[in-house]
């Protein structure tokens, strides 16, 4: 956790296989990207095995704090803080955010721009 990942270059990117424990649970914890550009790169979460129903990516109102049913039925959420987008990634299964689940910050990049589209689901 809380390591600065910079991507760069004119092609898609790659987050490649991220597994539970490669990043925080906490926006305070968690790993900044800095150059992601959701048009073109990609969150790899191939290594969860994410049932197909739960392969979404919530729009969240604002930072995640651990509510129930906050990631409403899906193993991603995303929401801005600080102007930028945090993911945050249900590991653990249980709809909130809690110790064991991911969180990674994309620096410079809009909350409304990130989907379901972004994440490597299989």
């Amino acid at each position: 956790g809380t390591d600065t990942i910079n991507l760069g270059g004119t092609f898609g990117m790659v987050l490649v296989q991220l597994s539970q424990g490669d990043t925080g649970s906490t926006v305070a914890s968690a790993d900044t990207v800095n150059g992601f550009d959701a048009a073109l790169d990609k969150i790899d979460l191939r290594n969860f095995g994410f049932d197909l129903g739960l392969q979404g990516v919530m729009a969240a109102g604002g930072p995640l704090d651990g509510t129930a049913n906050e990631f409403g039925g899906n193993a991603a959420a995303v929401a801005a803080v600080g102007g930028n987008a945090a993911v945050y990634v249900d590991a653990n299964g249980d709809d909130r955010l809690s110790d064991g689940d991911l969180v990674i910050v994309l620096n410079g990049v809009l909350a409304a721009n990130v989907t379901g589209a972004d994440v490597i689901w299989f």
